[in-house]
């Protein structure tokens, strides 16, 4: 199951990071002397973006622009999400199909609130 982080803040930005939390570690200790398969690893197994986002509450949707993205594609593209909030769980899908591996699939993310993530002293 992926691990992750997504942020709003009041200011309308917001910060997404999801990975595959079993990522192995780079042989050496800086990511400037990794190797082009450690790159490869590290690249397909996390995903990021920031930018500006907007809700409509009435439309139950949510609009994220991709100021900055792992992913050079995103970069520039806004992204809209059907939203639902279901007890202590946000659900972010992305509403329409497309095709990935030969099949038709829609993501969706399921994300609950963290309880605390500062670190403990």
């Amino acid at each position: 199951m992926p691990k992750g982080l997504i942020m709003y803040n009041p200011d309308g930005y917001m910060s997404a990071q999801i990975m595959n939390p079993d990522r192995k570690n780079f042989k050496k200790e800086h990511w400037t002397g990794a190797t082009a398969e450690e790159y490869r690893q590290e690249g397909s197994t996390y995903l990021a973006y920031s930018g500006p986002f907007t809700a409509d509450q009435n439309e139950q949707t949510l609009s994220h622009v991709m100021y900055i993205s792992l992913f050079p594609n995103w970069t520039g593209q806004t992204q809209n999400r059907i939203i639902r909030f279901e007890n202590e769980y946000l659900f972010l899908e992305s509403g329409k199909s497309f095709l990935s591996e030969g099949k038709e699939v829609v993501h969706q993310l399921k994300w609950k609130r963290a309880e605390n993530l500062k670190p403990k002293n």
